[in-house]
């Protein structure tokens, strides 16, 4: 009777322990996929306007060629890179065709993968800490890796920059979250093939920037303490092997080039220098700009331009510089010393690679760096609010109070992302581009090129060569290619003689003065209604006599 009486009661027991459980779990996903539709909708929003193209137009035409067939390259458009990114956009454009926004949404749904990467970081390394361990641990280390998640998914700069513009450092920070998150599961779980996986996925990061190498101390002294046994097991050889493979391209290129990769890194460092006039900071200095940016890029304080300045005295730039360092000391005090690891020898290297540090656009550069912050913020937060709800009705106003610190953290980056897209937009953003291409297109002849004056963009400050202005992307990056040839005064006579009949000049007026000495030319079309824009001098003609 006893039996039969208890049998029931187990059962239910059973059944109300489940609900609770199935409710946490359905609340999960409800959030994971608020913050997943969030992140998607403020990543869409004005995609194609802003930022303005840049020379992001290279790297898509560096993976057009591949579609193409006229090259196979070991490294992608800058040198230093390898060409890892670029075979991945050439297999997106070789499925879905030519277009000049697919890049932009091909690196915005890797910027969205990033995200959910920092969720699994995050969950992972809360998993590795002895606060967390155990079964009871799992629905905390959910929570931590959706608060990091939530941080990326709002972060201004991952927003416009890691999401949108179309480098392929822009990917790094998906390449070397997902392969930590691997090493650090490999560790907690013993994984002998998660540990191959990412030794692969890691020797991809190192492809897509060489300030990926400022990771790999942290990393690596991380990994000789946590992952001993499988480091001196014959498992690491395959991960080793894994890892040349995944940045095999970029070793056999320096090999063949004497180490191209190292002499153009270099190279464009000085050139910027010298574009600038100026002289390099001292390392404290440089170090000291690093920290400050570093926290406006955490707090999203991007200003309302391209390398705009927030003052320091932002609230939430203050927040962030108490913040994030607290959060990383609390998390190796829960046990969890990656991120501390990682940080200081990353903060401490990076100048040497790089000295530009503003938010828009070089905030790009600490993003490898923030999943890190953001997962040991979420440890922070979900640590305070266990102990907070052992602490009576005190404790339930200092909830409420912490709710609404990180509700305020939250909005701060979503109000400093439509100040700049709203200052953004009234400057016109790709518009004056999308016009003029569409101009183009219209007027010209089925069988008439196009002779793009090379003032119109191209050049580039750091190799001091030409490259793929914004206005020949928009107009080879068509489903039905228009032929454009970009070409100076001299190049751009010799053509238009040799075969008036067969072009139309696209001309700023300077180009144009020169070039009504040499030939009569003829207005094509209607010209546009002044607008204070440089695009709005832009005329196109048609050689009609040759004088």
């Amino acid at each position: 009777m006893v039996q039969a009486v208890a049998a029931p009661t187990a059962r239910r027991r059973g059944r109300s322990a489940a609900v609770p459980r199935l409710g946490r779990v359905t609340l999960a996903w409800g959030v994971g996929l608020a913050i997943a539709a969030l992140g998607l909708a403020l990543r869409l929003a004005h995609i194609g306007m802003i930022p303005r193209f840049t020379d992001e137009t290279d790297e898509v035409a560096w993976s057009a060629a591949i579609v193409a067939g006229q090259h196979l390259p070991l490294v992608a458009f800058a040198s230093y890179d390898g060409a890892v990114v670029n075979y991945l956009l050439a297999g997106v454009l070789f499925l879905f065709g030519l277009d000049p926004l697919l890049p932009r949404y091909f690196f915005m749904a890797a910027g969205l993968l990033t995200v959910g990467a920092t969720f699994l970081l995050a969950r992972e390394l809360a998993l590795s800490s002895p606060r967390f361990a155990g079964a009871a641990g799992r629905g905390p280390a959910v929570a931590v890796g959706l608060l990091a998640a939530a941080m990326l998914a709002l972060s201004p700069v991952h927003i416009i920059v890691n999401s949108r513009i179309a480098y392929v450092h822009c990917m790094t920070p998906l390449f070397t979250t997902f392969g930590l998150w691997l090493l650090v599961r490999a560790a907690r779980t013993d994984g002998g093939r998660t540990f191959g996986a990412a030794g692969l996925v890691l020797g991809m990061a190192l492809q897509s920037h060489p300030t990926v190498v400022a990771l790999v101390p942290g990393a690596a002294a991380w990994a000789a303490w946590k992952m001993r046994p499988l480091l001196l097991s014959r498992r690491v050889v395959p991960a080793i092997l894994l890892g040349v493979l995944g940045c095999g391209t970029l070793i056999v290129h320096n090999l063949a080039t004497d180490f191209g990769s190292v002499r153009e890194a270099l190279a464009k460092s000085e050139a910027y220098a010298r574009q600038r006039g100026e002289q390099p900071q001292p390392y404290p200095i440089a170090l000291r700009l690093e920290a400050e940016n570093l926290a406006r890029t955490l707090a999203g304080a991007i200003g309302d331009r391209r390398e705009a300045t927030v003052p320091l005295d932002d609230p939430a730039v203050r927040a962030w510089m108490i913040l994030a360092p607290l959060a990383v000391l609390v998390a190796a005090r829960l046990g969890v010393w990656l991120p501390l690891l990682a940080a200081v020898p990353f903060i401490l290297m990076l100048p040497i690679f790089n000295a530009k540090f503003e938010p828009l656009y070089n905030g790009r550069y600490f993003m490898p760096l923030v999943p890190f912050v953001a997962a040991s913020v979420g440890l922070l937060g979900v640590s305070m609010w266990a102990w907070l709800g052992r602490a009576g009705a005190r404790g339930v106003a200092a909830r409420a109070g912490i709710g609404v610190a990180v509700l305020l953290l939250g909005a701060s980056p979503v109000v400093a992302l439509r100040a700049y897209e709203t200052a953004a937009l009234d400057d016109g953003g790709n518009a004056p581009y999308y016009e003029l291409a569409d101009r183009i297109v219209r007027e010209r002849l089925p069988h008439e090129r196009i002779l793009l004056d090379s003032d119109l963009g191209g050049a580039r400050i750091a190799s001091g060569q030409d490259g793929t202005s914004v206005i020949e992307y928009l107009l080879t990056m068509r489903p039905d290619p228009v032929p454009v040839t970009s070409a100076r005064i001299d190049e751009m006579s010799a053509l238009a003689r040799a075969a008036p009949g067969e072009y139309v000049l696209v001309l700023l007026s300077p180009s144009r003065q020169k070039l009504e000495t040499r030939f009569r030319l003829t207005l094509v079309g209607r010209a546009p209604a002044p607008t204070g824009h440089r695009l709005a001098d832009v005329r196109l003609y048609r050689v009609r006599e040759i004088r």
